[in-house]
C-alpha cells in the first residue's frame, strides 16, 4: 500500500542517514554488492542496501554494523508486509460488507415501496367499500321510510276493513 511504502521509505532514510554515515567504507574503490532491496506493493524499488563485498572486510566492525542494519531493515520490511496483508484483507472485508449493505438498502427500499403500494391499494379498497356502504345506508333509509309508509297503510287498511 502507499502509506506502508512511504513509512518504509521514511524509516529506511532515517536509518540510512544515521547508520550508514558510520558504516560506509573509507576506500571508495572497494567493490560493492547489493545486500537487500525493499519494494512497495506495486513492485517499485523503495530502498536498496549496499555493502562492500564480503571478501573485502568480512570481520570488520563496520560490516557487523551493516549486517545489523540489514537485519533491522529486513525485520521492518517483513512487519510492513504483514501489516499490508492485514490491511488488504480488512479492506476486502469492508468492500464485501459495503456491497452487502447496498443490497440490503435496495431490498429495504423495495419493501418500503411495496408497503406504500399495499397501503394505497388497501385505502382504495376501503374507500370503495365505504362508498358502497354509504350508498347502502341511503338505500336503507329509503327502505325504512317505505316500510313506515307501508305500516301506516296497513294500519289504515285494517281500520277501514273494521269499519
Amino acid at each position: 500500500m502507499q502509506p506502508a511504502s512511504k513509512l518504509l521509505t521514511l524509516i529506511l532514510l532515517i536509518f540510512m542517514g544515521t547508520e550508514l554515515t558510520q558504516v560506509l567504507p573509507a576506500n571508495p574503490e572497494e567493490s560493492w554488492q547489493v545486500y537487500s532491496s525493499a519494494q512497495d506493493s506495486e513492485g517499485r524499488c523503495v530502498c536498496t542496501v549496499v555493502a562492500p563485498q564480503q571478501s573485502m572486510c568480512s570481520r570488520d566492525a563496520r560490516t557487523k554494523q551493516l549486517r545489523q542494519l540489514l537485519e533491522k531493515v529486513q525485520n521492518m520490511t517483513q512487519s510492513i508486509q504483514v501489516l499490508d496483508q492485514r490491511t488488504q484483507r480488512d479492506l476486502q472485508y469492508v468492500e464485501k460488507m459495503e456491497v452487502q449493505l447496498r443490497g440490503l438498502e435496495t431490498k429495504f427500499r423495495q419493501v418500503e415501496e411495496n408497503h406504500k403500494q399495499n397501503m394505497a391499494k388497501q385505502y382504495k379498497v376501503w374507500s370503495k367499500s365505504f362508498l358502497r356502504r354509504r350508498s347502502h345506508h341511503s338505500l336503507t333509509a329509503v327502505n325504512s321510510t317505505d316500510c313506515r309508509v307501508l305500516c301506516l297503510w296497513r294500519k289504515s287498511s285494517k281500520s277501514m276493513s273494521r269499519a
